[in-house]
């Protein structure tokens, strides 16, 4: 996982983690922001921004990218420490997201973010003894 370093108001470096993992796995594709952005019909200084998080990342947006590059959606979403807290955290965000999707008649990638939620939720539960599947 990649972090970014920030300076905080007195100069401390600290480390933040991505919004997202579209740099991530548009690298992993080798795919360039210029051509991601042609794909969206905008140019690669928009996707610089909202891989950086200077622009407000939307579910569209999101949709939008993941089908771009053919992804999906859940590949896009930050990877959480192994924590029963970040655990939790990550499935409601997930299940948030997956609402959303059936909300705007997003079904095919509902679907496939329902699928690999539960793939997820397999290995949440390995990890965790006190979680039964």
């Amino acid at each position: 996982m990649v972090h970014c370093q920030l300076a905080d108001h007195h100069g401390d470096m600290k480390l933040k983690r991505p919004e997202n993992r579209i740099r991530e796995v548009r690298q992993a594709l080798g795919i360039s922001q210029e051509v991601l952005g042609e794909r969206l019909g905008t140019d690669g200084s928009q996707i610089h921004k909202l891989e950086n998080g200077k622009l407000r990342l939307t579910l569209d947006w999101m949709v939008k990218i993941a089908e771009a590059l053919g992804c999906d959606l859940a590949d896009l979403l930050p990877v959480m420490p192994n924590t029963k807290a970040h655990a939790r955290a990550d499935l409601l965000r997930r299940i948030d997201l997956l609402r959303h999707l059936v909300e705007a008649e997003q079904f095919a990638t509902a679907f496939q973010s329902g699928e690999v939620m539960m793939r997820n939720l397999s290995a949440a539960a390995s990890k965790f003894p006190d979680v039964k599947e």
